[in-house]
Order: structure tokens, then C-alpha cells, then sequence
């Protein structure tokens, strides 16, 4: 992280954070877009991480539509063969930039992260309220923090309800933040071959560690998945959590406009395997004429 302007300190801002990595910047604009639509006031600015050299038309088409900052995320494990490599070939090094939003509350009064394969349906700014812990968290229903792990963690409790960390907002009420911080990455080197659901995980043991107390976030106001029909018509957030995603066979129309304007206006685009993409879409055309009995 660059040195802290004292500046910057004495008008503390907020913040929405994403972490991309950089084939997927076209995914992070078209939620950029929704922000910008449903409550162009939530925040002062947003922060993206990110890991290989973005192109300058794409910062630029972005700042155009929303004040940014980018910064480059220095992964401090150099060591990948520590981790599992089941999860490591799922998932991309930058599910742990998620750990970046406690440092940034040396700058910030609030920061909400939100992953970038959703689409926002309705404002958002209720997340950005001040809690009493500085600490909001989505609990994941039905899920143990041993369904998170490979294999059990004696020194935690496994049977405790896990979080999704989708959604969350850090507040720079929340004691020892920085000890937090350095907690998520000593238990992610020390963790590593158990992890499954990696940084959700060590979020779940930082709870019980510090004893924290969460103010909930509603699962089936922000995280529902697009096609859980029952839950859509009071989502303000659907999560394409899991295969497909909205860039490669899940259909959605907001999203697909979302797209169409960032290409249009000379975004990189989606460049991934397009044979999955078709094959995601002919399933879901399959199913959709399924009936149910």
C-alpha cells in the first residue's frame, strides 16, 4: 500500500472496493454502472485492486463514470504451493484483496466490498450506515465454517455458522482493525491447505478469535441467486455466486446492457472460453422449459 497522505485523514472518505483480476475489469464496470444508476451518492469513491497492467482506456472510460482509484495488489504469499490447489485453480489470489479493506480504514470511515458477478437492482446505501461494531457480515444459511475447510481446524469452532464475504462493510469504529488485518494473513499462511472457501474462512476465524459481533447483512436482500425466482422480486443484489456468471451462459438483460455500453464505449471485453459461454446457454435454455411437478 503507498504511504498515507495525512491530508487524507482529516476528511476521512468512503469507499466501495472491488478485487479483479485484470481480463475481468468489463465484469467491475458493469456493476460500476449499476452504482452509478441506483445511488450515484453511496460512496466518494471506488477502489479497485487489481493484478496485471490494466489498459489506460479502461481506467479512463471508468473514471468517466465514477470517481476511482486503482492500486495494484501486491499478493504478500509468494509461496502458492503452500495452498491447495484444487482451490487455487477455482480461485483467483484476488478473493484475499478482501483483507486490504481493514488497512483501507486507516483512510477511509466505511468501506463496502462487493464481488463483481452481480447485479445491483436497487439502491444500496442502507450498507453504508454506521453500526455500533463497525462490522457488517453476510451469514451464509446453512453453512458451518466446516464446509468452508478441506479438512477441520481443531483450534476454531466448526460447527459455527459461517459468513459469505460477497458483501460486507468494515468501519473504522471496529477495534484493532489493523490487528484484524494482520491476523487474516498470518491464518492464511498458517491455514492454507485446509482452505476451501479461502478468505471466508479466515474471516470466520477472525470473528471467533476477537469475539466480534456482526450486524447482519440479508442474504435474501443481497446475495440471492438469479435464478432463485421466489427471492428476486425483493433483492437489491442478485449473485451469480458459483457456474455460470453472467459473462459466460447466465442470461440476464441489465447485465447484457451493462456490457453492451462498456463495449460501446471501447471497453476491453470478455475474451474468455466462449465454448463454455455456449454451453452454459444452451443448458439454461434446457432448463428453462423444464417443468417442475
Amino acid at each position: 500500500m503507498p504511504l498515507i497522505d495525512k491530508s487524507v485523514l482529516e476528511h476521512k472518505k468512503n469507499a466501495v472496493v472491488f478485487g479483479t483480476t485484470s481480463n475481468h475489469i468489463f465484469a467491475v464496470a458493469c456493476v460500476v454502472f449499476d452504482l452509478k444508476k441506483y445511488c450515484p451518492n453511496i460512496v466518494d469513491e471506488i477502489v479497485i485492486f487489481y493484478d496485471k497492467k490494466l489498459r489506460t482506456k479502461d481506467k479512463k472510460i471508468l473514471r468517466s463514470i465514477f470517481p476511482i482509484r486503482f492500486i495494484k495488489y501486491d499478493f504478500p504469499i509468494r509461496d502458492i504451493s503452500i495452498f491447495n490447489q484444487e482451490t487455487f485453480r477455482y480461485f483467483s489470489k484476488m478473493v484475499f484483496s478482501k483483507y486490504e479493506c481493514l488497512q483501507l480504514l486507516n483512510e477511509y470511515n466505511s468501506v463496502l466490498w462487493l464481488d463483481y458477478d452481480i447485479v445491483i437492482k436497487a439502491d444500496i446505501s442502507d450498507l453504508m450506515t454506521k453500526c455500533d461494531s463497525g462490522l457488517k457480515m453476510m451469514p451464509s444459511p446453512g453453512c458451518s465454517v466446516r464446509q468452508q475447510l478441506h479438512d477441520a481446524v481443531i483450534d476454531y469452532d466448526m460447527n459455527a455458522e459461517a459468513i459469505c464475504a460477497s458483501t460486507f462493510v468494515f468501519q473504522d469504529n471496529l477495534l484493532n482493525y489493523m490487528d484484524l488485518y494482520r491476523f487474516c494473513y498470518d491464518k492464511l499462511r498458517k491455514y492454507a491447505k485446509y482452505l476451501y472457501f479461502g478468505e471466508q474462512a479466515i474471516f470466520d476465524f477472525m470473528i471467533q478469535e476477537f469475539k466480534l459481533k456482526i450486524e447482519p447483512i440479508d442474504y435474501n436482500i443481497y446475495s440471492p441467486h438469479p435464478l432463485d425466482k421466489n427471492k428476486l422480486e425483493n433483492a437489491k443484489i442478485i449473485h451469480s455466486f458459483g457456474q455460470p456468471k453472467f459473462w459466460n451462459g447466465l442470461d440476464d438483460i441489465q447485465w447484457n446492457m451493462n456490457y453492451k455500453r462498456w463495449i460501446d464505449l471501447g471497453g476491453t471485453g470478455n475474451t474468455m472460453n466462449t465454448f463454455r459461454s455456449k454451453l452454459f446457454s444452451y443448458i439454461q435454455r434446457i432448463m428453462k422449459n423444464v417443468k417442475f411437478f
